[in-house]
């Protein structure tokens, strides 16, 4: 899930914020959500006032991210860590390589559907 902070409102969306939410709506769902901070207001605001059960991290191009549950997040196409997660991985991960997902914490992508029967733990 991408997060703007603009004004101290928390707003969702890819290129900038759209979707207006509040801190309870975002702590309420934290422990289910990624939540990559958009800018660098995001990532001070979720470093200030989230909690333990927020996961969220920033990144740009960077080859390997740490989460704020210490979790690597790793950019599409680099090598896959065992107990990472594997950023569309539709995108450039051959058929042959394809196991290699195995060994990560979590998939993330556009679209779910095509893992969750191969991969269900």
């Amino acid at each position: 899930m991408d997060l703007w902070v603009e004004a101290d409102n928390l707003l969702l969306g890819h290129d900038f914020g759209v979707y207006s939410i509040n801190l309870r709506w975002l702590k309420d769902r934290g422990h289910l959500l990624w939540i990559h901070c958009k800018n660098n207001e995001a990532l001070k605001y979720l470093g200030e006032v989230g909690d333990s059960k927020v996961n969220f991290f920033w990144h740009e191009n960077d080859a390997y991210t740490l989460t704020s549950s210490n979790k690597v997040w790793v950019y599409p196409g680099r090598e896959l860590l065992s107990g990472s997660v594997a950023v569309l991985p539709e995108l450039w991960l051959s058929e042959e390589r394809k196991r290699e997902l195995s060994r990560c914490f979590a998939i993330c992508t556009d679209y779910p559907e095509k893992y969750k029967t191969e991969f269900a733990r």
